[in-house]
């Protein structure tokens, strides 16, 4: 039975093929998206009559668009366009339901989850105002609710640095703001290493925080050269960040994120001090480190756990707000979620009532 594959629907941007014998060969085929190939491959392969529609556009107009998100309505109607048909119409069973909104969030155990909430205590404890920038990357989430508000603009990629160092040199005219400044450690090979340049150059009044998370998470872990992997899959020697920015000139410090403590007072004493400073806060990416090994699993101490008395307002799940931290209505207290947990532990250790342990019970 004929039918179409619309490789316009899986990202083909010029296509137009036809097999024309049945080994499956095609004349005039350019194919811009790996997934679109793969789909009039496996077409052919099961099913050499397959005609392949592409190119985004139909003779009697477009398929669908080359820019905007996809929605169900397009996708129904390119189908339909595609297959020859008519759309079916819509009834009052169609109707989409409301969906309960859900905030954008870092996944459980992020460390940039630890950084924001300890870059905006230090500031809240501080008492002064202070301008933090952010950049590309998961992190962006620090300028919503899951990073605690933690900066105030963000623009492109390489920009905050860029930012900083202009807010830096405004120290001369009274500006008198910390400026801080975060980027990930694939922003700061892409973009971050000239705008750091040029404020050491020119001595700029800023801390630069460098998420060492050994990941391009945000886009789908690609490899960059701090990872020890290139881009074909093959080793190499991973190029340090330290060294890099000890190289440049910099003032430069390292902590993990998870350190509460060591972090806070470190932080405390970078952000107040003058001239150009960087702290590279080092700790892996919680979705790859959940890959390579056993988790350690956390619970809730029922008897310890003070619910909607403990006076801290559901900090776990609803402050905090990681997605390993639920909370159970039905018994009002705090609940570990086992599948979402990556056990990290920081929760165990912010708690005030210490009711977070490690499976076992003794202290975080």
């Amino acid at each position: 039975m004929p039918f179409a594959v619309t490789a316009a629907l899986v990202g083909d941007e010029n296509v137009t093929a036809t097999p024309d014998n049945e080994t499956g060969q095609m004349d005039n085929m350019t194919i811009a998206g790996y997934i679109a190939q793969l789909a009039c491959a496996i077409a052919l392969l099961h099913a050499p009559e397959v005609l392949v529609i592409g190119g985004g556009v139909m003779s009697d107009g477009s398929l669908l668009p080359r820019i905007g998100e996809l929605n169900p309505d397009l996708v129904r109607a390119a189908l339909a366009k595609a297959l020859g048909i008519e759309a079916p119409a819509l009834t009052e069973d169609d109707e989409p339901f409301e969906i309960p909104y859900r905030d954008l969030t870092f996944c459980a155990g992020c460390p940039h989850r630890a950084t924001y909430f300890l870059i905006k205590q230090v500031i809240k404890r501080s008492g002064a105002p202070c301008a933090v920038i952010g950049d590309i990357g998961c992190y962006i989430m620090g300028g919503q609710r899951a990073g605690y508000y933690g900066f105030q603009f963000e623009n492109c990629m390489g920009s905050g640095v860029a930012a900083a160092e202009a807010l830096g040199q405004l120290t001369a005219y009274g500006f008198d703001q910390p400026i801080v400044a975060v980027v990930g450690d694939s922003t700061f090979f892409h973009t971050t290493i000239p705008g750091l340049i040029s404020a050491k150059y020119h001595n700029a009044n800023m801390l630069l925080i460098i998420l060492d998370n050994s990941a391009t998470a945000m886009t789908g872990f690609q490899p960059h050269p701090g990872t020890g992997l290139t881009a074909m899959g093959r080793r190499a020697d991973p190029i340090d960040i330290k060294a890099i920015v000890t190289a440049i000139g910099c003032n430069v410090w390292e902590a993990d994120p998870f350190d509460l403590d060591g972090t806070r007072a470190l932080l405390s004493s970078l952000i107040g001090a003058q001239g150009l400073k960087v702290l590279i806060l080092k700790q892996p990416c919680a979705t790859l480190s959940a890959k390579k090994g056993k988790k350690k699993k956390y619970r809730v101490d029922a008897s310890l756990c003070r619910g909607d008395d403990c006076g801290c307002g559901r900090f776990c799940s609803r402050v905090w707000g990681c997605p390993g931290n639920s909370w159970d209505f039905e018994v009002g207290k705090a609940v570990i979620d086992e599948v979402a947990c990556v056990g990290c532990g920081v929760c165990a250790e912010l708690c005030p009532a210490g009711a977070i342990k490690p499976e076992g019970g003794e202290s975080a």
